[in-house]
């Protein structure tokens, strides 16, 4: 209780079995995605990188982001999330140099 920074990475252990859960859920179901539904792009990956930044710090990795505001995806934000936390972990954990998020003709790199 006393340890801040402990008490952070749980937290951020948490979320990244919470995400992982209703991932997992999800994918269980056999109900077709609702590619109706549309959702903004930055501030999911905002929230990522929030998450993600303690540990790009202890292996000195920035991680920038280029995403503009307009940038949606449709589909359900439990898919989205899982992907990009997985890319995003990925990047900070095995890749070369700083990480940038940014935007495509229709997705993100």
């Amino acid at each position: 209780r006393d340890d801040p920074a402990a008490h952070a990475r749980l937290s951020r252990a948490v979320a990244r079995l919470t995400r992982a859960a209703e991932a997992v859920l999800w994918l269980a179901t056999d109900r077709q995605p609702d590619l109706t539904t549309v959702h903004p792009v930055l501030p999911l990956v905002r929230a990522l990188v929030d998450e993600l930044g303690p540990l790009a710090a202890t292996v000195g990795k920035h991680v920038g982001i280029d995403v503009p505001a307009e940038l949606r995806f449709a589909g359900p934000v439990e898919v989205a999330e899982v992907i990009l936390a997985n890319l995003l972990l990925n990047a900070i954990q095995h890749g070369d140099g700083p990480v940038h998020v940014g935007p495509l003709a229709n997705g993100v790199v």
